[in-house]
Parts: structure tokens; sequence; C-alpha cells
């Protein structure tokens, strides 16, 4: 596969650079230059492959790579996350408990793998896992009669809800992407008025990542005043006409920590789950799009956090040991 700035539609990339770079030489991001598409027969072959199986084809289509599902089986482990359901179609994904640990370790043991300049795996590696993961997921669970879902994400720098977009756009039957935020509003004043305030303590923390999207849905006009509000602490405005081509299918949501806090407690009081602080933010944007749009589908949060990185805090608001924090991590 080839990859394109978005910045600059003349040069392209191979995708050997993608893994090496976290972004292109004039400061845009990598984007493919035609992302793969799957048909429903194709996706419905797909889906039918062991996980490790789904997880290399997609790999292998981004990167060029020859994986084999024995290749990611030895690196990540034969079930490379666990699916925890709870009743209100709710499926909690813990991309955490594998044989790596965490959603980062898989990143880097596969970008080990593929490329031999060992180094951390870039935001782009971590986009694709995702999306290979999302096709893996869809593949356990489509055979129980699920045939289109949500998924919630924390909106963060926006690589996640990043990576849901791409998998929507090769042919996975996402209904909506719901991105939660932490007592934030950047996500929600881009995706639901059209603009975006960016001052100097926000450029670390802003959503850069929605470059990628604004590039593939507005152009790279659009991207480029983009990146030049978040480098010039200024204001990026979508014109009213391209706003809800931007926003469609998205929707955001923003919580504070209190109820991040009451959640984790009121969740493990009722179902005996732990949420971990991030997961606890994705499952409060369900609950607002579901009070606000009265659909509830089968919905998939996607948890990188193990429990055990945030003890003290889920301590806290559990009002619960250590103990059963570590208990609950080997029922799981």
């Amino acid at each position: 596969m080839l990859y394109q700035t978005t910045r600059n539609k003349i040069d392209s990339v191979t995708a050997r650079r993608t893994l090496l770079d976290e972004r292109t030489s004039d400061g845009g991001f990598y984007v493919p230059l035609k992302l793969p598409q799957f048909s429903a027969a194709e996706l419905d072959g797909l889906c039918k492959q062991p996980t490790c199986q789904i997880v290399a084809r997609i790999v292998n289509l981004f990167f060029d790579t020859k994986l084999s599902a024995w290749d990611v089986e030895c690196a990540i482990g034969k079930m490379p996350f666990n699916i925890a359901e709870l009743n209100q179609k709710i499926l909690f994904v813990q991309l955490w408990n594998n044989s790596a640990g965490s959603f980062d370790g898989i990143c880097t043991r596969i970008a080990n793998l593929i490329c031999a300049e060992q180094s951390a795996p870039t935001n782009w590696m971590k986009i694709v896992l995702r999306i290979a993961f999302l096709f893996a997921i869809y593949g356990s669970i489509c055979n129980g009669g699920i045939k289109q879902f949500d998924v919630s994400v924390e909106a963060g720098d926006f690589s996640a809800p990043m990576a849901v977009w791409y998998a929507r756009r090769m042919g996975l039957p996402v209904k909506r992407i719901i991105c939660a935020e932490l007592e934030q509003s950047a996500a929600w004043d881009l995706l639901h008025h059209g603009q975006m305030s960016i001052s100097g303590s926000d450029t670390n923390g802003s959503i850069a990542e929605a470059e990628r999207l604004i590039y593939s849905v507005l152009g790279m006009e659009n991207a480029k005043l983009f990146a030049d509000a978040i480098q010039g602490c200024s204001v990026f405005r979508v014109a009213p006409s391209h706003l809800e081509e931007l926003s469609k299918g998205f929707f955001v949501s923003v919580v504070g920590n209190e109820r991040i806090n009451s959640l984790i407690g009121n969740v493990y009081k009722t179902y005996a789950y732990i949420l971990d602080p991030v997961t606890a933010l994705s499952y409060a944007g369900v609950q607002d799009y579901r009070t606000k749009s009265g659909e509830i589908f089968p919905t998939i949060i996607l948890s990188a956090d193990s429990p055990v990185d945030h003890t003290q805090r889920i301590v806290q608001a559990a009002a619960i040991h250590q103990a059963d924090i570590l208990k609950f991590i080997k029922k799981q």
C-alpha cells in the first residue's frame, strides 16, 4: 500500500515510513492512497476466519507484509482480547487482557515483527491494529446475531475514533462512533459546532489526529487550515455546508471526573464488573448517546487500560480493596 500526506497530494511513500515516522516530512499525517474495501460477501468470509488470521490479513493490507496467523499468534497469543458482556447490549472488549499485558504491548510486538528497525509503535501502527481488532471482534460476535453495532472510545487525540472511522469505511457495519471527552470540548466543538479554538495550553492535548478525518472528508485545503489553527493557537472553522458531512456517524459526549468515579462505583455494585477510568468515560458516552437518541444498539467499548493500572482511583471510587481488583483480573 502507498501513502500520501494530508498536506501534499503529489508525493507518495511506502508503508514502511508509517512504521518509522510519526509524521510526514511536511508535518502532516500519513493517509492511505487507497483504502481497502470489503464487500458484504468478503466481510462474511473474513469474519469466519480465526482471530489471528483476521488480524494478520488486515495488517498485511496496510503494511504490505506477509504475516501468517501463526506469526501473530506467537507474538500476541491465540486470543489477544477478551469480551465481557453486560446487559443493555454493552460489550467491553479488553484489549489489555492478553499475553502482552496491554494494548501498547501488542502494538510493540507486532511492530517488531514487521519492522527490523525496532522503535516505539507510531500512532498509525496503533490505528491499524485497532482496525484489525475491530474486524476480529466482529468475527467473534457476528455469529451471535449482531449485524450492526456502535463503538465507543475515548476521543483523546482522535486516533481511536479515526480507527473506527476507517474500519467503517472499509465495510465494517458500524452505525455510530461515540467519542467521549474528559472535561474538554475540542471534539465536541469540532463535530457539533464546526469550529475549534486552540489555546497555547491545548496544543499537545488537542485532537490533532482529526487532520486525517478532515483531509479525507473535506480535502487538503481544510486539513491545512486545521493544522495551521493548531500550530498558531487560533480558531478552525468548518463551512456550515460541510459540517453535516464531517460529523456524519459521530456522537461526542463531554464527561466530568465526578461522574466517572460514580460510574465505576455503580457498575461494580450492579454487575461486579470493574471499570478503569478510561473505560468508564467511554461507557458514559454510551449512556449519553442512548439518552439523547433513544436508540439502543449493541455497543462495543474498546478498553485499552487494565484496572490494575488505575488501582488507587478504583479503590476510592468503588470502595473496594486492591485484592478485589486482582481477583477480578484473574476471572476475566
